[in-house]
């Protein structure tokens, strides 16, 4: 039950930061990924739960950036 409430929860939060503009708005960057970060975080801990989708979630925020790599 109480896993249940913090994945949706976490997901609300995630809805919320997106309908407030996401990362364009809110730190003036856009996403290098697609889907979107935010967007993959919902994908991720909605097939894999809340601790396994955050950390796969991490692991993706941690390669984005703002830099061009090439």
């Amino acid at each position: 039950m109480l896993r249940f409430f913090l994945k949706h929860f976490v997901i609300r939060r995630i809805r919320h930061y997106r309908a407030n503009g996401g990362g364009t708005e809110q730190f003036r960057v856009s996403c290098n990924f697609h889907p979107t970060c935010s967007e993959y975080a919902i994908q991720a801990i909605e097939k894999y739960g809340l601790w396994r989708g955050g950390w796969l979630t991490l692991k993706r925020l941690r390669r984005c950036n703002i830099r061009d790599q090439v």
